[in-house]
């Protein structure tokens, strides 16, 4: 990118960390969001850029990549009923709506959207009440408190994956707290950001965090097709 200067601008890239089998290569970024959907993109990894809770998991049982990360599933909150969460966030796949989100967060608030997108969410996690919680795109946490999720929760699977008991297991867990996102009104829903913390500090999930314009760190995946070089 030039300026109207003429100084070119050398545009954000995210810095390749490891690979880990049957997923990927694995780059890293800490910034604001909309860099960091910027430094992703710019590596080759498309949409919705930042690592899915369930390749986290997959991350820190097949490799050494344990650090904390923001993640693409998304809380959706109102007040007064069971927060909702789904994957892919829109959050992390639209640079407008990244930058809301980062204006909301300045403002110590979190991004507000109609209530019908709400209702679809939950609407859509009804209708998948019946599928595996891996394998759902919505599910809801049944509460707008804190929880502590167990091994064998469907809401614990739905976040690590059907890798959930291997990673209770490994990394010695009896519960993982998620910290949830609460709703400031009964007319509009609150949209945030899962923040998936590191194992060694329990794998805390955060669906409250106002702090997607700080240097926060997040991983993203480029899948390799076979035959297809590398990026360096």
């Amino acid at each position: 990118m030039t300026t109207a200067q003429g100084v070119i601008l050398e545009q954000p890239r995210a810095i390749k960390v490891g690979s880990v089998p049957r997923l990927g290569e694995v780059y890293r970024f800490s910034g604001p969001l909309p860099k960091q959907l910027g430094a992703f993109g710019n590596v080759g990894i498309p949409a919705p850029y930042i690592v899915d809770s369930q390749d986290v998991t997959a991350m820190r049982l097949d490799s050494e990549i344990h650090d904390s990360t923001r993640t693409s599933v998304a809380p959706i909150a109102l007040k007064g009923a069971p927060t909702i969460l789904y994957r892919p966030s829109l959050i992390m796949m639209d640079f407008l709506m990244a930058e809301e989100a980062v204006s909301a967060n300045a403002s110590d608030r979190h991004l507000v959207v109609p209530r019908g997108y709400y209702d679809r969410a939950e609407a859509r996690a009804k209708l998948e009440a019946g599928i595996a919680p891996e394998d759902r795109t919505t599910i809801s946490l049944l509460s707008e408190g804190d929880l502590e999720l167990r091994q064998g929760d469907d809401r614990a699977r739905f976040i690590l994956g059907a890798r959930e008991e291997e990673y209770f297991e490994r990394f010695g867990h009896r519960i993982i707290t998620l910290e949830n996102l609460q709703g400031s009104s009964g007319q509009d829903a609150s949209v945030n950001y899962l923040w998936f913390g590191d194992p060694q500090c329990g794998s805390g999930l955060d669906c409250g965090g106002r702090g997607l314009g700080d240097a926060g760190s997040a991983f993203g995946v480029r899948r390799v097709l076979a035959g297809e070089a590398s990026v360096a």
